[in-house]
């Protein structure tokens, strides 16, 4: 009897252990399991309060609010759009997909989870995921993509903050802004711009599908899957089924949207070419140096620009698309390269601007970064400082031969015209017209160089400048936005205004954060710009420049051709527009005897021009200033033309200062009454605007 009394003290005494075991084995496990999830938890966010900001897409606007381009880093977003844009059957679509009992779980779905475990199981291989919206969410926002419990639980953790924090339609406008496309495109609104090309509220039945198949497999289900083009219908009709299967949509709606034909964005991926790409190089570069990497790459800002659209495409056809360069295509001549660069003179607003042939191969902009030899288009400041000196632009000087003793290098100093061709007496108007150098250089000398450097830098020239004579002659070496800004100071009649790109610029919320300032300034006294517009008509009327009329239009500019020929030039404007452009080899090597500023390049801008007045008729012709009067007279002699005079141009002058006698030192008029023997243009056949002789009209173009 006491044995078995024993037996039954020792199994109590066992029990009584297992239970005491079990009860420490079960609270230590609570207490090592809250300690681990507290250890999970320890570094995840607080929901409380916590406004998601995700990256957002910036976007480069032209004048018209056309889309240029749109910056982003890693993420492509739109915009972030509220649900209550997004069409119900949209939201469907992705709930029935991802997790059709979303609006009944608290953030996990236990039967979704035994559901994915036994089909796993039956498969051998994980086949089904169990992830709701909300974990997907958690997943998207916090998390990093590594596959391991610790980071599942997490993500569980996450959710259940989540669902305590927001509201369900407040996690599903979450999700739709946040989920992945494919192709770096998050967010519903950047997914249906990116396939359909179309806003978030257009979606219809059979494109929702389509975005609500994609993210389980973005590349593989894409419609722009060039591997398996089908793959995303497939998937389409797998989304609808599940949406009849829900009674979210019937059978007939369903067999609708099925049959629906697709319409996609044209090209999918790449398909964004950008516009105007050189332009938008140096937008960037001005953005990033104000608001850093950061701000301009996902912060959702809107840069509006001073770039015209219609404009450019204009640039680019004339200048691009111009005889000089069909003779010698990008891929045969890399090396041959130009630049050409438009903006208004009244505000300093680039319209257009073009800095190379080709920038998927060269990023270099030629039309900022670029610093070349302008040649006798520099002449004009030589002669802007001669009229500011009180020199009238009508003064009557010799064109002859011209040398000059050079003690530094030892040796003679003799410029020489084109083609070795002198004039005689002419006036300084039309010795510009003409480009003669030796008049240019001899004009510079007298002034002193000194005067021609701070008219040049006075006009926006801002380049070095070395004071002596080859000044005269366009030695230095400028870029082509500083010319095209010192002539706009022409254009505007004495006020220069900095070129600018940018109007402004507003962040995600629509706030103007900066905005460009027209910055103007007075550099010239208007009587003698308008001196300066009337002599660098001449250039275009019966001139050098010939090329670049523009039939109704008052035009001025000058050519430009450096030694040896290596860069051509052709800087022109009217009222409301100048524009320039250049041309060469970028090893600077010559492109060949003739190769002039008149020939090459001013063909290229006048055709801009003319297509330009088509799209902006705008003003017709330079206002002369208070106390100036327009006179014809005869370019020989400077009086009032005679009946036979050939050589007819027109000058401005100080009201009582024009000639009152008329010519009558022109006998016999040439057969055809408009050409004379050195290429002179009568009055009647400038005004008509016609293109210019048929050879090279009066070609003194400098070296």
């Amino acid at each position: 009897m006491r044995l078995i009394f024993g037996l039954v003290h020792l199994v109590k005494l066992f029990v009584v252990s297992l239970i005491l075991v079990g009860i420490l084995v079960t609270v230590g496990g609570t207490i090592m399991t809250v300690l681990f999830l507290q250890n999970l938890a320890a570094d995840l966010p607080s929901l409380s309060g916590l406004v998601h900001k995700p990256s957002i897409t910036t976007k480069i606007y032209d004048v018209n609010n056309v889309v240029l381009d749109e910056l982003f880093a890693e993420e492509l977003r739109e915009k972030i759009v509220p649900l209550k844009e997004i069409p119900k059957i949209t939201q469907m679509a992705f709930i029935a997909t991802e997790d059709q009992r979303f609006y009944q779980h608290y953030g996990i779905d236990p039967k979704r989870i035994l559901g994915a475990l036994y089909a796993d199981f039956v498969a051998k291989q994980a086949v089904q995921g169990a992830s709701t919206i909300t974990q997907q969410l958690a997943k998207n926002l916090f998390l990093k993509p590594e596959k391991t419990i610790s980071r599942k639980l997490r993500e569980m953790i996450l959710s259940f903050r989540l669902e305590r924090t927001y509201t369900k339609d407040e996690i599903l406008q979450l999700y739709l802004n946040e989920i992945f496309f494919g192709d770096r495109i998050h967010g519903i609104a950047s997914a249906s711009k990116y396939y359909f090309g179309k806003d978030v509220k257009d979606l219809t039945l059979a494109e929702s599908a389509i975005l609500a198949g994609l993210p389980k497999s973005p590349n593989r289900f894409s419609p722009f899957n060039k591997r398996n083009p089908q793959a995303w219908k497939e998937r389409q009709r797998v989304v609808l089924a599940l949406m009849e299967q829900q009674g979210c949509v019937s059978r007939k709606e369903m067999d609708e949207a099925v049959k629906e034909e697709i319409r996609f964005a044209t090209g999918g991926p790449g398909s964004t070419a950008r516009e105007a790409p050189y332009f938008l190089e140096y937008i960037k570069r001005q953005l990033l140096d104000r608001f850093g990497f950061k701000r301009v790459f996902a912060k959702g800002l809107k840069v509006y620009t001073t770039l015209d659209l219609k404009v450019q495409k204009l640039a680019e056809k004339h200048f691009l698309g111009g005889d000089v360069f069909k003779n010698k295509p990008v891929e045969d001549f890399p090396d041959f390269q130009g630049a050409f660069l438009a903006m208004d003179p009244t505000d300093g607003a680039i319209k257009a601007m073009i800095g190379g042939r080709d920038f998927k191969r060269y990023k270099f902009n030629r039309a900022v970064q670029a610093r070349r030899q302008p040649g006798s288009s520099f002449k004009p400041f030589v002669y802007c400082a001669a009229f500011a000196s009180g020199i009238s632009p009508t003064k009557v000087v010799v064109d002859e031969p011209y040398s000059k003793y050079d003690p530094g290098a030892q040796r003679w100093w003799s410029p020489q015209n084109y083609e070795n061709r002198y004039y005689g007496s002419v006036t300084l108007a039309t010795a510009l017209a003409k480009s003669l150098n030796t008049v240019s250089v001899r004009l510079c000398e007298n002034i002193g160089v000194e005067k021609v450097v701070a008219m040049a830098q006075r006009l926006g020239i801002t380049s070095p400048l070395t004071p002596n004579l080859t000044l005269a002659l366009g030695s230095p070496d400028v870029t082509l936005m500083e010319m095209v800004s010192a002539y706009a100071s022409f254009a505007n009649l004495g006020i220069h205004v900095n070129p600018r790109g940018i109007v402004r610029v507003e962040d995600a919320d629509g706030q103007t954060i900066y905005e460009e300032e027209v910055v103007e300034r007075e550099v010239l006294d208007e009587k003698v710009a308008y001196s300066m517009v009337r002599a660098m008509m001449g250039v275009v009327d019966f001139g050098t420049g010939t090329r670049a009329q523009v039939p109704g239009y008052q035009v001025a500019g000058k050519t430009g051709t450096n030694q040896d020929h290596i860069d051509a030039w052709f800087l022109g404007y009217m009222p409301d527009l100048v524009a320039g452009a250049n041309v060469g080899y970028d090893d600077r090597r010559s492109m060949g005897n003739k190769m002039t500023g008149g020939r090459l390049v001013a063909p290229m801008v006048g055709a801009f021009f003319r297509d330009y007045v088509k799209l902006h008729p705008g003003r017709k012709e330079f206002k002369p200033p208070s106390g100036m009067a327009v006179v014809a007279i005869c370019r020989d002699t400077n009086l009032l033309p005679g009946p036979n005079c050939t050589h007819v141009t027109s000058q401005a002058f100080p009201r009582g200062k024009a000639p009152t006698v008329h010519c009558r030192s022109h006998g016999v008029e040439t057969d055809d009454g408009v050409e004379t023997d050195d290429g002179g243009v009568r009055a009647d056949a400038t005004a008509s605007g016609t293109d210019g002789s048929t050879e090279e009209p009066s070609s003194q173009d400098g070296y």
